[in-house]
């Protein structure tokens, strides 16, 4: 009796415990690839046990997820560093913690000749709309080679449709989000013209921050612990489907891949979407690009913004990505460069 007793103590001081871990509210599309990091966090216990309670709020799109974030509803969202710029300027305290780079590129049939003068007479589908930022960082690119390309030149649509059409040959280029350039690999497509060299020809030769996690400046003062031990375990968890491909298979069916050629694929392409450091050396990249992106008078991406607010940049992300950078010889990733990208 007297172990019994002891066991219900223990389990009950244990759920108590765990009961009162500060939640973490997190808005994610319904859809995302960033479902596959968080489910991993809650079905390896990865948040309770480094302090925190996860809570994953499932948003129908990035405007809903930006509504949630500024109605409070969610505490943290992933999103863009434009996005967080133009809050910035428009007088919201909102800051990113960057976690993914610029990656991606113009995708084609192997045997096709390629130059961005011929780019007019293509046709070329565009996920994301006419903000898309490879689409923009392409539009630069042609421009600074006398060729301007403009929303004439592109089929805007959302991302699985302009797959389809792109693989049933409706398209003959495809500007694309990263998983469905994967599944585009995995049916013999390749990519002909990647944003790295589009970037390297406008004078940009490191990574490029885009994608992260934000929040508004006070909740992240107020709540620093918690945000740090997140974005920790959201560190940890790239790192651990970069160097361990069996995890991959925990999520497996969360990836909707079609067969084993698309799951191969989409977990050989995801290690160079990830941003693999962040030090004012990167944040000047940005700033650089964002430079680019005025005098390309983007005002679909910009807004009437002509200079980049200060602060955009969670200043604690440069130790922490210091500290994680320490923590990185921990990981050794089994993929070569070549079958990264």
């Amino acid at each position: 009796m007297r172990y019994i007793l002891v066991l219900i103590y223990i389990l009950v001081c244990g759920f108590g415990k765990a009961e009162s871990l500060p939640e973490i509210k997190v808005g994610v599309l319904q859809y995302g690839t960033i479902n596959w990091e968080l489910s991993h966090i809650k079905s390896q216990q990865l948040d309770t046990q480094n302090g925190f309670q996860l809570v994953i709020v499932p948003m129908a799109n990035k405007n809903a997820a930006a509504i949630a974030l500024q109605s409070n509803t969610v505490d943290v969202i992933m999103s863009d560093v434009f996005w967080v710029a133009r809050q910035r300027h428009l007088g919201k305290d909102y800051q990113i913690l960057p976690m993914h780079k610029i990656s991606g590129g113009v995708f084609g049939k192997p045997d096709s000749p390629f130059s961005i003068k011929a780019l007019s007479q293509d046709t070329l589908g565009v996920a994301g709309g006419a903000t898309d930022k490879n689409f923009v960082i392409l539009q630069s690119y042609a421009a600074m080679q006398d060729t301007p390309i403009t929303i004439n030149h592109a089929k805007f649509g959302a991302p699985p449709l302009l797959h389809r059409m792109f693989t049933s040959g409706q398209l003959d280029l495809m500007l694309n989000f990263w998983h469905y350039n994967a599944r585009a690999s995995a049916s013999g497509f390749v990519n002909l013209l990647p944003v790295t060299e589009m970037l390297a020809y406008l004078n940009i030769h490191t990574e490029v921050p885009l994608m992260g996690w934000v929040a508004s400046e006070a909740w992240m003062t107020h709540n620093k612990t918690v945000f740090q031990s997140f974005v920790t375990q959201s560190w940890h968890t790239k790192q651990r489907f970069i160097t361990k491909p069996v995890l991959w298979e925990s999520v497996r069916a969360l990836t909707k891949a079609e067969n084993d050629y698309v799951f191969q694929a989409l977990r050989d392409a995801y290690p160079a979407t990830i941003l693999t450091d962040f030090t004012p050396v990167q944040a000047n990249a940005f700033e650089q690009l964002f430079k680019i992106v005025v005098d390309a008078e983007q005002t679909a991406l910009l807004g009437d913004m002509k200079q980049l607010p200060d602060g955009v940049f969670w200043p604690e992300s440069y130790p922490l990505w210091q500290t994680w950078q320490q923590q990185s010889a921990h990981f050794t990733s089994p993929f070569t460069d070549g079958q990264a990208r």
